[in-house]
């Protein structure tokens, strides 16, 4: 049998089953819901690709290049539609408009977190906006290949242990292929995410009949008219329940126990502290008050 990451070194990125040649490997949630593989003995020939296309078992290092410049990037265009400046569907455009694939997060049957593939403008509204969980990769890593192949242009989005899942599984790298992976501390596990759905529809009547989620956006705030609520309409996380948000970011209870999660981790951004003194430095020329992504 091969061997793989284990329970406690396993991100989930779903690189040993896109290559499997036998389909031997699938993709199952353990029982705090985190998504691992597992191999069928009787289907598995042991070719041992699976090894060679996982980011830890073959220990193989993405080293970032040195930040030189960073920079802060809006797009007007679907910046009130966005978490943040609205960066990813500026690039996302651009590669379609060039006959390529995007590939990222997107909601499936309500609040099931998966990875889709998207070749049109107005699909990219799938992917748009943040999703604070571990989202399935499934296919999607085969189906970017196959697009590589066919000398296209290439978009892929995820956290870092998800491009270094990709990158590892290519084997090769590919000219075309543009990955954007977002600043993560950890993901909580999709099971999860749907227990707590359910506690917020037992909660909150008026959301019974919701089909949708958002973490955040810029409407409400002077940016764009309030989303919808309830009678299928989408819930806005820092409205109602904000307990996840709470239990995730600050108090760090749903993050996977998990040091691998750290090898392909860029870094964090915090905000300098101020001088001895107590004076703070002045504010930058321009200040955005709707929301910017910082791009490195």
């Amino acid at each position: 049998m091969p061997t793989l990451a284990t329970k406690h070194t396993c991100t989930g990125c779903s690189a040993c089953r896109n290559i499997c040649p036998h389909n031997s490997i699938s993709i199952k949630p353990d029982k705090d819901g985190f998504i691992m593989p597992v191999v069928d003995s009787d289907l598995c020939v042991e070719c041992k690709l699976c090894e060679k296309a996982c980011p830890i078992v073959n220990g193989v290092n993405f080293k970032h290049q040195e930040v030189k410049r960073a920079f802060a990037f809006w797009d007007n265009k679907t910046r009130t539609k966005s978490s943040s400046g609205g960066a990813f569907s500026a690039i996302a455009r651009n590669v379609i408009e060039k006959g390529g694939v995007v590939f990222g997060a997107a909601w499936k049957d309500g609040f099931k977190c998966v990875h889709i593939k998207c070749e049109t403008i107005d699909g990219l509204e799938a992917i748009r906006g943040s999703k604070y969980l571990q989202s399935d990769i499934g296919l999607t890593f085969s189906e970017a290949r196959s697009a590589l192949k066919e000398d296209r242009y290439v978009l892929f989005t995820g956290t870092p242990c998800q491009i270094a899942g990709l990158r590892s599984f290519l084997l090769k790298p590919y000219e075309k292929l543009i990955t954007v992976d977002i600043v993560c501390h950890g993901v909580p596990s999709n099971q999860l995410f749907c227990n707590y759905i359910d506690k917020l529809k037992s909660e909150f009547p008026e959301f019974a009949d919701a089909n949708g989620f958002e973490f955040r956006n810029r409407r409400g705030g002077g940016g764009g008219p309030p989303p919808p609520r309830g009678g299928g309409g989408v819930i806005v996380v820092f409205c109602v329940g904000f307990v996840y948000i709470l239990a995730y970011f600050f108090w760090g209870l749903f993050i996977k126990k998990n040091k691998s999660l750290f090898l392909f981790f860029f870094t964090h951004f915090f905000s300098p502290p101020p001088p001895r003194g107590g004076a703070r430095p002045p504010p930058p020329p321009r200040r955005e008050r709707i929301a910017v992504n910082l791009a490195l």
